[in-house]
């Protein structure tokens, strides 16, 4: 994992922050992996052009299953086609609220919005599950998860922006 494309290393193209962030991910989808696709093996490729670092995780494990913090909702891939388009609140711990946008029956792009309300809910086991899907989507740019139907493999790709903004500068 020390070397991207043609031996450029992730510490030639990413600021230290970014290479942190990097690390924390690439932590989240094996512990993810390990925890719960239900298979033995998984595949990481890490590609990287001059604007973004993408990590992606595949596997033939158990399709991506979620429930709202509420837990009256079961959301499961591939999705129904009554439930699109969707918007689903998959996470909240009073500060902030993970969000995942069903863009189709087999994708899902994954967000953090600030909440105002600092009350915490009730500690349940479906809250701290999903709290690694909130690292995940916090530490990456963009985090998306992908069902491929005809092969059963399950995609979680999260991508980080190489390029700094004129506000921001390289560390």
């Amino acid at each position: 994992m020390d070397y991207l494309g043609h031996n450029e290393t992730i510490s030639e193209k990413a600021t230290p922050e970014i290479r942190s962030r990097f690390k924390w991910v690439v932590t989240e989808m094996l512990t993810n992996a390990i925890k719960h696709s239900g298979v033995d093996a998984c595949r990481l490729s890490i590609e990287s052009d001059a604007d973004n670092l993408v990590l992606e995780k595949e596997d033939a494990g158990v399709p991506l299953s979620l429930r709202d913090p509420n837990g009256s909702t079961q959301i499961s891939w591939p999705l129904k086609d009554a439930l699109l388009p969707a918007d689903f609140q998959i996470y909240q711990n009073g500060i902030e609220s993970l969000l995942l946008t069903a863009t189709s029956r087999t994708n899902a792009v994954f967000s953090v919005k600030e909440v105002g309300n600092s009350d915490l809910p009730p500690v349940s086991d479906t809250l701290s599950e999903h709290f690694g899907l909130l690292i995940l989507a916090k530490a990456a740019d963009k985090f998306e998860y992908e069902y491929d139907v005809q092969r059963g493999i399950n995609k979680f790709r999260c991508v980080f922006n190489l390029k700094t903004t004129d506000n921001e500068t390289q560390v």
